[in-house]
């Protein structure tokens, strides 16, 4: 009631339903007489070493001696040495500037090489400066490879219905009542003889559309279904069902909780965690607006070689920094693109406790990922969250995760709709 105006105000959401990409439809790809794979190669800087440093670099069995009067120059020339440094499968040349190394593999294939793997003994590793691959291995395919065609499957969640009305989908009309249920909406829509889907119901409120024929197409799309009002699409792309379905559990981190009850006053038993959402920036170094709480963030550094700041050095004191103006590396983490949200309600973010997970993806090493916690005071006003971070360790996919979606993060919603549903669209 609005006791201004005397005015009763309502709003119903009608007809609620929420469409979900299970498997993305492909085309048939034909054999292509095969490709022979590439052999992997990539470049290694070394810096001049300091007073007290000193030790082994071992890499593949090869190992290479350094002493604290080495400089950059002196230690490319111990790892082109190839009577002394003799690593296993690979091979060594100048590289591109005075202070680098090329590694080639011997062979073709995917080895998904990281600085990790060159192992230092006593504190000969501050003379390794960074990795960058510069051509990424691949693996010989058969000539007669084929891969299948893929037929498309869609899940829709039906909501109740408030109000008369009629269902439209592809060639068939499902008539609506006021007060039918979305279980009740679901099982008549299931029956429904549709010109390029088989539907089944294949649990409460949810019909799974499998399309008749395999292909890239067709697709199903909010306007596909009139007289529904689709509010939500969760996607869980067809790669990664068809690779299996891998996940990240962040939950033990991602803790802010929201409160879903507007009694006055408020019980705790009201208090839930909220959904983790996702903020993937996999061609960025920017979030592009304010993080939120339970949010993963995942943004790319590329080094700026004419500053300090390398990925092997980016600490949490950094992330630290970026939420009170300081820049990281001259720039190639910039201050100004990072902020978290705040003025938030007890409501929106309970007590304030806001939570999030950023991972940072290093350019020079695709796949290599540094993870950190963030926490701050999200019901304090810009600037004064006190955002704090935490280095939670690497991760190294071995690949960017250019295909990360809500449906790989456990507490998402859409993870727990994949759940919710048994799996039933692996297979």
């Amino acid at each position: 009631m609005n006791f201004t105006s005397g005015v009763l105000t309502q709003q119903f959401t009608t007809n609620v339903a929420t469409v979900i990409l299970v498997t993305e439809g492909s085309d048939e790809v034909p054999s292509d007489g095969g490709t022979p794979g590439a052999a992997e190669v990539f470049v290694l800087e070394l810096s001049d070493a300091e007073v007290g440093e000193a030790g082994a670099i071992t890499f593949r069995d090869g190992s290479v001696t350094v002493v604290e009067t080495d400089t950059a120059e002196t230690l490319v020339a111990k790892f082109l040495d190839d009577e002394n440094f003799i690593p296993t499968g690979w091979t060594t040349s100048a590289g591109p500037t005075a202070s680098t190394v090329t590694f080639t593999a011997a062979a073709p294939g995917i080895d998904q090489v990281n600085l990790g793997q060159f192992t230092a003994s006593d504190t000969a590793g501050s003379v390794l400066l960074g990795l960058s691959i510069t051509t990424q291995g691949t693996s010989p395919t058969d000539p007669s490879d084929v891969v299948a065609a893929v037929p498309a499957v869609y899940e829709v969640v039906f909501g109740s219905s408030f109000v008369d009305t009629t269902y439209t989908f592809d060639g068939e009309t499902i008539p609506v009542l006021d007060g039918q249920t979305g279980d009740d909406i679901a099982r008549a829509v299931a029956q429904g003889n549709y010109d390029n889907w088989t539907a089944t119901n294949t649990s409460a409120g949810v019909v799974t559309f499998t399309a008749n024929a395999a292909g890239a197409g067709p697709e199903i799309v909010e306007s596909d279904f009139v007289g529904a009002n689709i509010t939500d699409i969760a996607e869980i792309p067809g790669a990664i069902i068809n690779q299996g379905t891998d996940f990240l559990d962040f939950t033990a981190y991602l803790t802010s909780e929201e409160d879903v009850s507007t009694g006055t006053p408020d019980s705790t038993d009201s208090e839930q965690v909220i959904d983790v959402t996702l903020n993937h920036n996999p061609a960025s170094a920017a979030p592009g607006a304010d993080i939120q709480a339970n949010e993963v963030v995942t943004v790319v550094y590329t080094d700026d070689t004419n500053e300090t700041g390398t990925f092997a050095n980016l600490s949490a004191a950094d992330i630290e920094g970026l939420f009170s103006g300081v820049d990281f590396d001259g720039g190639a983490l910039a201050a100004a693109d990072f902020d978290v949200v705040d003025a938030q309600t007890d409501d929106q973010v309970v007590d304030g406790n806001g939570k999030a997970i950023i991972m940072v993806e290093n350019a020079g090493n695709d796949g290599e990922y540094k993870v950190f916690e963030l926490t701050w005071d999200a019901s304090e006003g810009d600037g004064d969250e006190g955002v704090s971070a935490v280095a939670l360790g690497s991760l190294d996919f071995g690949d960017s995760l250019h295909d990360l979606s809500e449906v790989n993060l456990i507490g998402s919603d859409a993870h727990d709709i994949l759940l919710a549903n048994g799996f039933n669209m692996v297979g």
